[in-house]
């Protein structure tokens, strides 16, 4: 006489499928913070990057040596938005590998004060949005192209604000106010006073 073969009862397979959705959840909630925290490592990063561009930069346009790009040299007479709203971010600039840690498609985006003379941002304030016409908000996308930003793609953004100094490329006193936006809009300065 063959003996009876005893599965799981439905009780145990309800206690097993409970625990694995509590797993499941439990894994989720941490892997989603996980992202977050590296995306505003990265946003953090790549301002920390650009600030040591700026100052090695600078460096090298205050003793007369060839910089590049050529639209960030100081024998220009541009803006400074020529050289940090177009060319570090084009497919061949400095920051070309960059990405946005908020809109992975598209490459570095940079928000640009048009008004030197506004106060600069302070730590835990909320950044502007993208219709506050003080600000240009640039990011290029992996064929070059520019374009404004659009809705909350304002996050990850790097902002480099002209302080004090004023807004010529030819100019050796120009004062930078570098920093980014975390997860929340909040505005995270890097330097509030790099030369350039």
């Amino acid at each position: 006489m063959m003996k009876k073969s005893e599965g799981f009862s439905l009780i145990e397979l309800l206690v097993v499928v409970a625990i694995i959705g509590v797993l499941a959840a439990v894994g989720i909630v941490g892997y989603q913070q996980y992202i977050t925290n590296t995306k505003s490592d990265v946003a953090k990063t790549n301002a920390e990057s650009i600030t040591r561009w700026v100052s090695s930069t600078a460096i090298a346009r205050s003793g007369g040596i060839t910089v590049d790009p050529n639209d960030c040299a100081a024998t220009k007479n541009d803006n400074l938005s020529a050289c940090f709203d177009t060319s570090i971010a084009a497919g061949t600039g400095p920051f070309s590998k960059f990405e946005n840690p908020w809109d992975k498609a598209n490459g570095p985006t940079i928000a640009y004060r048009d008004n030197s003379t506004e106060a600069k941002l302070t730590a835990g304030e909320v950044c502007p949005d993208t219709d506050n016409t003080t600000f240009k908000f640039y990011e290029k996308d992996s064929t070059g192209a520019e374009s404004d930003l659009t809705g909350d793609k304002v996050k990850g953004v790097t902002y480099i604000i002209p302080q004090e100094g004023g807004d010529n490329l030819s100019s050796t006193s120009n004062y930078l106010q570098i920093g980014y936006c975390d997860k929340d809009k909040k505005f995270q300065s890097i330097n509030d006073n790099v030369t350039f």
